[in-house]
């Protein structure tokens, strides 16, 4: 889920719940599974404001989004476009470095 991408977190974790693991990790994976829905709810609500242009909502978004997706660099990119276009140069360049 770090990277973001869930369709194939969706796919490890039923590959990882079809095995014959033990329970700590089978908890583990469940709560990644809980936690899924949300991220994918943030990435669409992503799309629908940045469509809409409305720079401030998808920022918001993707600080959310990336306390899921720790390491997406696409989320990144999404919080560098919008506080570019929200004027907020010197802090978009800070999340590049």
């Amino acid at each position: 889920m770090a990277l973001g991408d869930v369709k194939e977190c969706e796919n490890a974790i039923n590959l990882a719940l079809s095995q014959n693991l033990p329970v700590s990790i089978i908890a583990d994976v469940n709560d990644e599974k809980a936690r899924l829905p949300n991220l994918r709810q943030y990435l669409n609500e992503i799309v629908v404001a940045k469509n809409k242009q409305d720079f401030r909502r998808v920022l918001f978004l993707c600080e959310r989004a990336m306390e899921y997706a720790t390491a997406d660099e696409k989320l990144k990119i999404e919080k560098v476009n919008a506080l570019y276009n929200l004027g907020r140069f010197v802090e978009a360049s800070e999340v590049c470095t």
